[in-house]
């Protein structure tokens, strides 16, 4: 009876690697933003599946990875929005939003950093591969990222971006 439970055991400890092994990381990072939203979005390719950010209930916290399904393409709209001025020096009612995307590689970890620009007139992002080597991390480009023509997001579940071109 020992050896069904250890092989249950084994069994269980390899079916949560190979689901952890089909996912990615990403830390979200901002600069020059008092504030920033993130809407996932699990079909990147359309930018449909709209959904709160999986394991963090939407909050984006900055330098907590977020866990997400590796390849497939994934999609975020980042936004700041400034409907008050004490959170910053935006004027009330500036938004700035990018839609960006790419496709995960399994187990990979990722940083998006969204920035707005000093004179608070345009923003962008930039996303970077982070990988461990003898001296530490290293960040480099990822080649499947996109910034996307964004559409008006709705609550429904119509595409918020411009169709990929195959």
């Amino acid at each position: 009876m020992e050896h069904g439970c250890s092989v249950s055991v084994l069994l269980l400890a390899l079916a949560a690697h190979a689901q952890a092994a089909e996912q990615a990381t990403v830390v979200f990072e901002r600069v020059n933003a008092p504030a920033l939203t993130v809407v996932y979005f699990a079909d990147g390719r359309e930018c449909t599946g709209r959904r709160p950010l999986p394991g963090k209930d939407g909050a984006v916290r900055e330098g907590e990875p977020v866990a997400i399904e590796a390849g497939r393409e994934a999609a975020f709209w980042l936004r700041q929005a400034q409907g008050v001025q004490a959170f910053g020096p935006l004027n009330v009612g500036e938004v700035c939003d990018v839609m960006v995307s790419f496709t995960p590689a399994a187990g990979a970890s990722y940083r998006l950093t969204y920035r707005v620009s000093p004179d608070r007139k345009r923003c962008g992002a930039a996303l970077a591969r982070l990988e461990q080597g003898v001296g530490g991390t290293r960040a480099k480009k990822e080649p499947t990222f996109r910034v996307r023509k964004a559409l008006v997001p709705s609550q429904d579940d119509r595409p918020a971006c411009a169709p990929l071109k195959p």
